[in-house]
C-alpha cells in the first residue's frame, strides 16, 4: 500500500486538533505528532508539530519530507505574521496543498487575496466543517523528487532502550529497509554504518 505524508499547516491548535481527530488517528504525539488515515488503497500519515509559533524548527522538519501540505486558513479571516511565515516557509519549499477554509468564516476570493504572492494563494480550495470527517485526498500524489534508487529514512526520534538498544523513529521516504541492512547517517562519517536489528511498522486504520 503507497503511503503519502501530508503536513497539516496552521496557527490555530484548537481547530487543528479538532480538524485532525476528526478525520485520522493519532498514533504519535511526542516529537512530530503523526495522524493515520487509509483512503482509496492509500495510507495518509498527517504530520504536526505543537511548538509553533514557538519555533519553526517543526514545521520546516515537517515541510521538507511532506508530499502534499493542508493550509488551514485562520477562522479570524486576518493573516497574522505566524500564518504570513507558514506561507513563506510553503512557498519557500514549493510545497504543493490545499487551503482549507474551516467552519465558513471566510470566504475562497477572501483567503486567496490575503496570500497573493505565494503559493498557497494558488492552492486547491477545500470548505468544511471543522468537524467533518470527510476529506478528499485523491488529488494527492508522493514527491518526485527523492532518490530513484537505495533507500532514504527520516529519523525523527532516537534514544536507548535497555535490554534492547538504540531505537529510532522515522518516516522511510524512498525505498525500502529489511532486517540486517545497513544505513549510513547523513550527516555524518561515510565509514560509520547503522544495522537494522529489528523493524516495528505503525499500521494504519
Amino acid at each position: 500500500m503507497e503511503g503519502i505524508m501530508v503536513g497539516v499547516f496552521g496557527t490555530e491548535p484548537e481547530v487543528k486538533s479538532i480538524f485532525e481527530s476528526s478525520i485520522a488517528k493519532k498514533s504519535e504525539a511526542e516529537g512530530i505528532s503523526v495522524f493515520h488515515r487509509v483512503d482509496g488503497g492509500h495510507r495518509f500519515s498527517l504530520l504536526d508539530t505543537s511548538d509553533y509559533p514557538d519555533r519553526v524548527q517543526g514545521y520546516a522538519r515537517i515541510a521538507s519530507i511532506s508530499d502534499h501540505a493542508l493550509y488551514l486558513f485562520p477562522r479570524s479571516g486576518r493573516l497574522s505574521s505566524p500564518d504570513g511565515e507558514l506561507a513563506v516557509l510553503l512557498e519557500s519549499l514549493g510545497l504543493p496543498g490545499t487551503l482549507e477554509l474551516v467552519d465558513g468564516s471566510v470566504s475562497p476570493e477572501t483567503a486567496a487575496s490575503a496570500l497573493k504572492g505565494t503559493t498557497a494563494a494558488s492552492y486547491r480550495v477545500e470548505e468544511r466543517t471543522s468537524t467533518s470527517s470527510a476529506i478528499d485526498l485523491s488529488y494527492t500524489r508522493p514527491r518526485q523528487d527523492w532518490p530513484s534508487k537505495g533507500s532514504l529514512v527520516y529519523i525523527d526520534r532516537a534514544f536507548s532502550v535497555k535490554g534492547v538498544g538504540t531505537v529510532a523513529l522515522g518516516f522511510v521516504l524512498a525505498g525500502g529497509i529489511s532486517i540486517h541492512d545497513q544505513l549510513r547517517a547523513i550527516p555524518g562519517p561515510d565509514d560509520l554504518k547503522i544495522d537494522v536489528k529489528g523493524i516495528q511498522v505503525r499500521e494504519s486504520i
